[in-house]
């Protein structure tokens, strides 16, 4: 196996293991009952961090946003290990 390949390999790697972190983070909150206690529709938020005079801002994701946005997470690991696997078969 050449060493670029295995570089490649170890780089998807670390990547697929930040995702699963991520996704195992977010199923394992309980965000029912926050949702019900405040009133809330979204899960996840984003911060868009301030620029020169720009304070930062804050967005909530809606329900249904968050759920395209796990999907889309979900996707990319899973074209990183189809990646991942093809390297591994390169001699």
């Amino acid at each position: 196996m050449k060493k670029e390949n295995l570089d490649q390999i170890n780089k998807i790697d670390r990547e697929i293991k930040e995702i699963d972190n991520f996704l195992y983070n977010y199923g394992r909150k309980n965000r029912s009952i926050g949702l019900t206690i405040y009133k809330q529709d979204s899960f996840l938020s984003m911060k868009l961090k301030g620029y020169g005079v720009l304070g930062e801002i804050e967005i909530a994701l809606s329900s249904e946003l968050n759920g395209k946005l796990i999907e889309m997470v979900q996707e990319y690991r899973k074209s990183l290990v189809d990646k991942q696997d093809r390297l591994w078969g390169q001699e």
